[in-house]
């Protein structure tokens, strides 16, 4: 199988840059070809992510799979494996020969039922932001008890049991953290507070100190995304697979020649491939960049700095000048689209672009007329060169040529 990274591993290569993602709480592994292919010609319920991955014989088969992550497989694609025989018998790990969809919807009710029987108390002290927050919670199907102060806080606690506690750290008339550190809970806490992370990341460390158990801080407003994943943990757990911090996305033509390696600058090989790097994970200005680039053996006229619109490219002025900067050296700029909501005309038209790569959400827009036809239009017009979200290798590249694309990614 093609060597690649995920979907997850390719946002995280952004290091927390843009957006966050919507919540979904199980993830289907394809693990060969076969089974992309059978999962792709499906709808799958709403809040199920595709990834991709290659099986390892290492893998703890036994553990990993089952509440909220399931992989697909077709056996005969791993006939002579020998993981084979875990294959075929690890809870979560579906054959295509069998109801894999069922079992998914079944899955998504299990994780929906367990949600419901969630009891939280929120301990907020603004009535509209609490009963904003309440409801925002309530919305997932979990129960949430609002509370104002430290003493209906004790009494709630006193009358039920509760598996979760929000409390807002900055209270009107309650010190939060001498409330939670002198109640000695033993109950996961999250922490809301309207100010900067920084001081709310440090109210936590002071509270982990104290023994409380705080699993959460984040600031105002309350993020579902955020929150929904720490209560995943404690439902199933989400092991992450193993990745090679080595394994990147490569761009390639349409005959198989690699044209560059997408990644990390520490993952990258620089004195190889042309490396192609995502401009909002750098973190530096072009002369670190320079200097680390002919430490590594690596040279500008090798580089493309990839730009998405989530960057913000345009109002931050120190990422335009290192993109700006590095094309003046000699390197090249490509634009990443990786959603239809995203596209840019202005970046199109104001950077010095080399190059397009378009994310596999766009792929079924391609085959209609609009405003995505019009802005590969004027891509083509400015000679830009075109590559398609495909690391299987599985549209029909004559086809594809022939409309104008250079190769896939």
């Amino acid at each position: 199988m093609t060597s690649i990274i995920s979907d997850e591993e390719l946002s995280a290569l952004l290091d927390g840059v843009g957006e966050s993602e919507e919540f979904r709480p199980l993830t289907l592994y394809a693990l060969d070809e076969a089974s992309f292919r059978a999962v792709s010609a499906h709808s799958l319920p709403h809040g199920v992510v595709l990834l991709c991955a290659d099986p390892q014989l290492d893998w703890q088969w036994m553990h990993w799979f089952g509440s909220t992550q399931f992989a697909l497989y077709d056996p005969a694609q791993h006939v002579g494996r020998l993981y084979m025989t875990a294959l075929a018998q690890a809870p979560g790990v579906l054959s295509i020969d069998e109801p894999w969809l069922e079992s998914l919807e079944q899955a998504m009710a299990r994780w929906s039922q367990w949600l419901a029987g969630q009891q939280i108390l929120l301990l907020e002290d603004h009535p509209f932001q609490g009963e904003q927050i309440a409801q925002q919670i309530r919305s997932t199907g979990a129960s949430c008890v609002l509370v104002q102060d430290g003493q209906q806080w004790a009494l709630e606690l006193a009358r039920q049991p509760f598996d979760w506690l929000i409390c807002d750290l900055a209270l009107a008339e309650d010190d939060a953290i001498h409330l939670l550190g002198q109640s000695g809970t033993q109950t996961p806490v999250i922490l809301l507070s309207g100010h900067d992370q920084v001081l709310i990341d440090g109210a936590a460390r002071l509270l982990g100190e104290k023994g409380i158990p705080v699993v959460g801080a984040f600031t105002k407003p309350l993020d579902l995304a955020r929150l929904l994943p720490i209560l995943l943990q404690a439902y199933g757990g989400r092991p992450r697979l193993p990745t090679n911090r080595f394994r990147l996305r490569h761009i390639r033509s349409w005959e198989g020649l690699t044209l560059g390696t997408l990644g990390r600058l520490s993952d990258l090989p620089l004195a190889s491939d042309p490396a192609w790097l995502l401009l909002g994970s750098l973190g530096m200005n072009w002369e670190a960049l320079r200097q680390r680039l002919e430490v590594g053996g690596g040279a500008a006229e090798r580089l493309t700095l990839l730009i998405r619109p989530q960057d913000d490219l345009l109002q931050h002025q120190e990422h335009f000048s290192l993109a700006l900067q590095a094309r003046l050296a000699g390197a090249e700029l490509a634009l990443l689209i990786d959603r239809p909501e995203y596209l840019s005309f202005e970046l199109l038209e104001r950077l010095p672009l080399s190059a397009l790569l378009l994310g596999r959400r766009l792929l079924p827009m391609l085959e209609q007329e609009g405003w995505l036809e019009s802005f590969l239009q004027r891509a083509r017009d400015k000679e830009l060169r075109l590559y398609l979200d495909d690391p299987y290798a599985l549209l029909d590249s004559v086809w594809w040529e022939g409309r104008g694309f250079h190769g896939r990614w």
